[in-house]
């Protein structure tokens, strides 16, 4: 049902009401069972599906771990040593600190996170058609037990393959578990009918409409951050050419060399979104890097950290452009009311200039870019375990403050000024209709 206001008229109707639209509604996949797969109750279904993901990634970091083993200089490492380090790192490739001895590395390579999600997602549409879940509370039983059961698997190997030279924090281990199973599952469950019906249309409307614009800024600043990393990649290749080949002379060393710094790209991605952003990006406690101030200090050897720049960008205040065009992109995608200028009052234009729906619906917008912006940078941040780099990366908040506050800020604008402009206009042409006309009572 399209979306009215009373207020004089002034605002009648959504937008998307009067844009014919140019596809017709999507199907959403039906659940179907298929013959091959047994079925089973929501628990039951759960458990076999996350346990299989659970092995498969852990079979996946013990390969790459007795890779490493094999082919790089190693001691008189055990096997079950070797399986307690493919365990943390399984744990590692969900962004969960690693402690070597006495330092901690938090920084981690988090494009290798896309192997547990792969698995987790595959594993829970495994799941949704063994299980059939039929209702609302089906599905969120399904999201209940997937997650229970990977924080579980990840609090056992936290357990049993912690070592005093290896180790991570058991409640650490929980939390990032937890936080991966509730995002893929529930992202999982939404692409299928009835689910997405289910859980998203009860909703409140300016909810589910602010979804879409928040999260498209946050994917626009996250390719921006990309591109900016990419020509950084490029300019200063030589220099990270150079360090590569100091690190890793040999070819095995170099292959997994560069695995790691894959692992790293979107690491830099999110460091090159915050330097967009503007508030730049950490490197210890002394150091940090922005448009505006480049004060990189003493570097390890890592070829990507090659790629910093050391000096301020030259016209570093136009770089709040980036952000500019991020909030222009969210304005773009709000369902804008129809609204025509009608009051030929000043009072009564502010009054009807911008309705209650239209401000809520830029704010749930607003937030969720902030919140998504927050998620990648807590997760591109970290200790790199030594005393100079204890921080490592953009400070979450500051940059999801920054973007809130630029991409807000520019949304709103581009919502009032039109309208406002047009409102000056309306009441200039038709100043004197609300002026009471003179009566002549002589004769």
């Amino acid at each position: 049902m399209p979306l009215t206001t009373a207020s004089a008229g002034t605002i009648t109707d959504v937008s998307s009401d009067r844009r014919p639209p140019a596809r017709p509604v999507r199907q959403w996949r039906q659940p179907v069972r298929e013959e091959h797969i047994v079925e089973h109750s929501v628990s039951v279904a759960s458990a076999l599906g996350t346990l299989a993901a659970v092995t498969l990634g852990f079979v996946a970091s013990f390969a790459l771990v007795m890779g490493v083993w094999l082919f790089a200089a190693h001691g008189n490492e055990s096997t079950s040593q070797v399986l307690r380090a493919s365990g943390i790192s399984w744990l590692s490739i969900q962004l969960v600190p690693v402690a070597i001895g006495s330092n901690v590395l938090g920084l981690l390579p988090w494009g290798f996170i896309v192997i547990p999600m792969a698995l987790l997602w595959k594993s829970t549409h495994w799941t949704i058609k063994s299980a059939q879940p039929e209702s609302a509370k089906d599905f969120w039983l399904i999201v209940g037990w997937v997650s229970a059961i990977y924080v579980g698997a990840g609090s056992l190997l936290a357990l049993l393959c912690s070592t005093n030279d290896l180790s991570v924090t058991l409640w650490r281990a929980a939390i990032h578990c937890a936080v991966v199973a509730l995002c893929i599952s529930i992202a999982c469950i939404v692409t299928y009918a009835p689910s997405r019906t289910i859980l998203i249309d009860p909703l409140p409307k300016v909810i589910v409409d602010g979804l879409r614009p928040g999260a498209l800024a946050a994917m626009f600043l996250v390719f921006a951050g990309a591109t900016a990393t990419t020509a950084a990649l490029v300019i200063h290749f030589t220099e990270v050419r150079s360090v590569a080949t100091l690190m890793a002379p040999s070819m095995i060393d170099g292959l997994f060399l560069a695995l790691l710094g894959v692992g790293y790209l979107p690491t830099a991605a999110l460091w090159g979104m915050s330097y967009l952003i503007g508030p730049g990006f950490a490197i210890g406690s002394s150091a940090a890097i922005s448009a505006s101030s480049a004060t990189p200090g003493r570097l390890p050897a890592f070829p990507l950290l090659a790629m910093l720049p050391s000096e301020p960008l030259p016209h570093a205040k136009l770089i709040i452009i980036v952000p500019i065009i991020a909030g222009i992109a969210m304005y773009l995608s709000l369902p804008r009311l129809h609204w025509a200028a009608q009051e030929v009052t000043f009072g009564a234009s502010l009054r009807h200039m911008l309705s209650g729906y239209e401000l809520a619906v830029t704010v749930v917008a607003d937030f969720v870019l902030a919140v998504i912006v927050f998620v990648l940078c807590a997760a591109a941040s970290g200790s790199l375990g030594t005393n100079q780099l204890v921080f490592v990366g953009p400070r979450p908040f500051e940059v999801a403050t920054k973007a809130f506050e630029v991409c807000g800020l520019t949304a709103v604008v581009l919502l009032v000024i039109p309208r406002f402009l047009i409102s000056m206009l309306f009441i200039f042409r038709h100043r004197g209709e609300h002026e009471a006309p003179i009566v002549d009572d002589l004769d």
